[in-house]
């Protein structure tokens, strides 16, 4: 009777064992699949997290250089209001020094200010007056031009290779004066 009874006893326990083992092997494949499908859905989640933050990057920095520009353009406008009479008066009296010693000094006094010049178009060229910045702070002289097509103060030096330096805003200038002017 022994034996029977331990023969149905190994018998049932083979059975649980084998029912065990195919419920575990059944489990441990779900679980791979659902493991890859929130490994996969993360991973696109994460994608488009950084795609979102790039695109609110891009127009932040956006908003911020129209905020930035803004200001300057407010602040320059203000700083033309307040010494234009200076300006005028220096120009009318033919008194290069009078305004470069201003440009300098406007230069010197603010930290924002990275160059200051006053300049003429007359026909078809424009002329600098002065041109200081905190590269060339004792100016560039008197004899520059502008470069329309190279964007750049031109200086010709005799025995020397022209100074050029760069300065794209002089286009933007002109044309936001004459649009005033219309």
């Amino acid at each position: 009777m022994k034996s029977i009874q331990s023969k149905i006893t190994f018998s049932t326990l083979s059975m649980l064992f084998v029912a065990f083992s195919v419920l575990s092997v059944l489990v441990v494949l779900n679980l791979t699949q659902m493991l890859d499908s929130v490994l996969s859905t993360s991973t696109q989640q994460s994608n488009q997290t950084v795609e979102n933050l790039k695109v609110w990057s891009g127009k932040n920095r956006e908003n911020l250089r129209k905020i930035f520009t803004e200001n300057l353009e407010t602040k320059v406008t203000t700083l033309l209001s307040q010494d234009s009479f200076v300006v005028r008066t220096a120009f009318v009296d033919n008194a290069v020094g009078d305004i470069k010693e201003l440009l300098s000094k406007k230069l010197g006094l603010d930290k924002d200010i990275v160059l200051a010049s006053f300049f003429t178009v007359e026909e078809d060229s424009i002329k600098s007056w002065q041109y200081v910045s905190r590269r060339y702070p004792d100016g560039i002289g008197y004899t520059a031009k502008y470069d329309t097509d190279r964007k750049s103060w031109v200086v010709v030096q005799e025995g020397q290779p022209d100074l050029v330096v760069l300065d794209e805003a002089v286009g933007r200038i002109i044309e936001k004066i004459i649009s005033t002017l219309s």
